[in-house]
Formats: structure tokens, C-alpha cells, sequence
């Protein structure tokens, strides 16, 4: 299910989405990996795997947006709920401070 602030997030409707696309194809080919081998640890035993992390999605426009994203299992086995907010507003400002001090520091 796509609500309307993951359309708005990745530049697709849930027509497009809803059993067209799988939730790896949003997923940063880099993050990749990762987020799939937490799905599959989720399942076999939820301690496995984090239920809150950080993560790289691609939107229509091949934008790169990075989301906190929080996820929890259903009673129905095999199911699961996420919730994510968009944080790349949230990031940059401090990438370019941290950018900023780098570059003072190899003036130094």
C-alpha cells in the first residue's frame, strides 16, 4: 500500500506502485543489501534485525533521498508495516557545515 506522502516522496502513484513494484525497487542499489538481508532477519527472528534505521530510496527522477524508517511486524506472519520520514532536508544543512569544517581544517 502507497499512502499519499510516499507518492509524493518517490514521484509515483499507488496505481503505478500497488502490485507493479516491489519495495527493493525504491531502494538505493548501495542500501540494497542491507535492507533486504533486515527484511529476511525481521522474519526469521524480529531481534535480528533493526527496527529503526536509515536508508537511501530513488524517486521517479532518479533523486537520492534519504529516510529514517521504522518497521514492525504484523500478527499475520510474514507482514510487516513501515513508517518512514524523509530526512535529506534534515541532513544537509549539517553535510555542509561538516563540509565547511573539513575545508577549514586543510587550510589550517
Amino acid at each position: 500500500m502507497a499512502n499519499p506522502k510516499f507518492e509524493e516522496l518517490t514521484g509515483y502513484s499507488a496505481k503505478e506502485i500497488e502490485g507493479r513494484m516491489k519495495w527493493t525497487d525504491f531502494v538505493h542499489v548501495q542500501d540494497r543489501k542491507m535492507v533486504t538481508r533486515y527484511h529476511f532477519d525481521r522474519r526469521r527472528d524480529p531481534g535480528n534485525a533493526p527496527e529503526e534505521y536509515e536508508c537511501r530510496i530513488v524517486d521517479r527522477n532518479q533523486a537520492v533521498k534519504t529516510i529514517f524508517i521504522k518497521v514492525g511486524m504484523l500478527s499475520e506472519p510474514g507482514r510487516s508495516i513501515a513508517s518512514i520520514v524523509y530526512i535529506t532536508s534534515l541532513i544537509s544543512p549539517w553535510l555542509k557545515v561538516l563540509m565547511a569544517c573539513s575545508a577549514t581544517d586543510r587550510i589550517h
